[in-house]
């Protein structure tokens, strides 16, 4: 493996819109702001990788997602995104999940080759949730069946903690968004990358608020207050105190750059 042939390509997979104060707490209370859904492929490894899997297309999405206001037009869905770099999905080798809410397993069962990495604690979450968090992960709800379970069986479980997929790939626990939320660490050419997915939503949140002496901001969705400020400083400290060697989960600057 050559690292200066690895690249993150960062994959526009739809649009939604929510109030932004649940994007960025007590910022922003009753405006609506849209943000991007992003999936990950990782160009240049031993194998080929995808970081998450991305919404579910826009019928069950709005179905079951209407408050957000999903637009996926098909052009925007996962495989036709892969595709239009020319990767089939059928060739993905790694798919790690770096939490189960749906907007990023929606395209999951898609993968039949994939060896699947998603952490135990959330997956053992994900399964009985708790009832404010069930239809983030679309459980337990009456005549609904959440798109990864079919694929279990292709389940590998991580435990929360730092452990090496491939050589320049690594996971790192950053819980806090959810019990298991990990992100993913890719060494390059360039140094190393942290795609923090959820456990960072946007750059806004490292910038901080240096006027009130505050070095992060908050998500304003999140499970553990506590757990979310650790995984900051461990995202922060591994990207060498360097924002834009972190890449958030919802920030259209990362499709931009």
């Amino acid at each position: 493996m050559a690292l200066k042939d690895v690249r993150i390509i960062p994959l526009d997979v739809g649009r939604f819109e929510w109030e932004q104060c649940e994007s960025t707490l007590r910022r922003g209370i009753g405006k609506r702001i849209t943000s991007p859904y992003v999936v990950w492929y990782i160009e240049g490894l031993e194998k080929k990788v995808l970081v998450d899997a991305g919404p579910p297309d826009q019928e069950r999405a709005q179905k079951l997602h209407k408050a957000f206001k999903p637009t996926i037009s098909p052009e925007q869905e996962t495989l036709q995104r892969l595709r239009q770099i020319g990767v089939n999905p059928n060739d993905v080798d790694i798919l790690i999940l770096t939490h189960l809410h749906f907007d990023h397993v929606g395209h999951s069962d898609k993968f039949p080759k994939a060896r699947i990495f998603v952490t135990r604690e959330e997956f053992n979450y994900a399964m009985s949730p708790l009832p404010p968090s069930r239809l983030g992960y679309e459980t337990l709800l009456p005549g609904i069946e959440p798109v990864f379970l079919p694929v279990i069986r292709q389940f590998e479980f991580l435990e929360m903690r730092e452990e090496e997929i491939l050589p320049g790939l690594k996971i790192i626990p950053t819980p806090g968004h959810t019990v298991g939320t990990i992100s993913v660490e890719v060494m390059t050419g360039n140094g190393s990358y942290i795609i923090a997915a959820d456990a960072v939503y946007t750059y806004e949140h490292l910038q901080g608020d240096a006027a009130q002496n505050i070095p992060f901001l908050m998500p304003g969705v999140y499970m553990d207050f506590i757990a979310t400020w650790k995984s900051f400083e461990t995202i922060l400290r591994r990207a060498r105190y360097d924002i834009y060697r972190v890449i958030p989960g919802h920030d259209f600057e990362v499709l931009r750059r």
